[in-house]
């Protein structure tokens, strides 16, 4: 049971890490983003307005069309104003707008004395504000296996207890935070696994450890009698 129970973990960590680095070798990195924004927070976008080499006048008109570019592809603002300040046009990005995280194209069109001009640009939406979180992920999954199969090769309950606790503390953190700094389907089904592995891996050795301390009383008991 042991040894079908590893080779299964084996597997999953496996495929997990495919899973992981193969979409992150051709996805956005995060030098293409040209904002990182927490999500669930307000966000004033602005964008500079040039034309002709300075700023655009005050009768300068900018449209905004955002796209959530992961998932379902949904949109978020559809060729709506941007407000006129000048050297730049901005929107306020409300807490509703931000509260899935991932990948975010926004498209501009401006119309400045009769001459049209486009732009497209990036951001992303990550559960802290910070960069990709997917090295993380990737060093954790080696570290649980590393960690797991060292506790089964040398049948210490206490290593493999160790290996459950790094799996449910993985599985919390990508609960929370996503996995690659993204929340969504795969990400919550990556994280429920590790904390199922969590859960196996934390409760057979303490199990097996009280039974071992229970069998060594029980012993020490039959010794005082004799």
């Amino acid at each position: 049971m042991r040894n079908k129970t590893v080779i299964a973990s084996i597997i999953f960590i496996t495929l997990y890490l495919m899973m992981v680095l193969i979409p992150a070798a051709n996805a956005l990195t995060d030098s293409d983003a040209d904002y990182l924004i927490k999500q669930y927070s307000i966000f004033d976008l602005k964008r500079n307005c040039i034309y002709n080499g300075s700023s655009c006048s005050y009768s300068a008109s900018c449209n905004i069309t955002i796209n959530y570019i992961q998932g379902n592809g949904s949109i978020i603002y559809n060729n709506t104003l941007m407000t006129n300040r000048g050297s730049y046009h901005n929107l306020t990005l409300t807490a509703h707008d931000n509260y899935l995280a991932g990948w975010y194209q926004g498209m501009i069109t401006c119309v400045d004395n009769g001459d049209p001009g486009s732009e497209s640009f990036y951001y992303r939406v990550t559960p802290t504000g910070d960069e990709n979180n997917t090295s993380y992920f990737i060093i954790i999954g080696i570290s649980f296996l590393i960690i797991l199969i060292l506790g089964y090769a040398t049948k210490n309950e206490y290593i493999v207890f160790i290996s459950g606790m790094v799996a449910l503390i993985t599985g919390i953190y990508g609960m929370i935070f996503g996995i690659g700094s993204t929340q969504n389907d795969f990400s919550r089904m990556l994280s429920i696994i590790f904390l199922g592995l969590g859960i196996i891996f934390v409760i057979a050795p303490a199990y097996q450890l009280l039974e071992q301390d229970g069998q060594t009383g029980y012993e020490e008991v039959i010794d005082e009698e004799r």
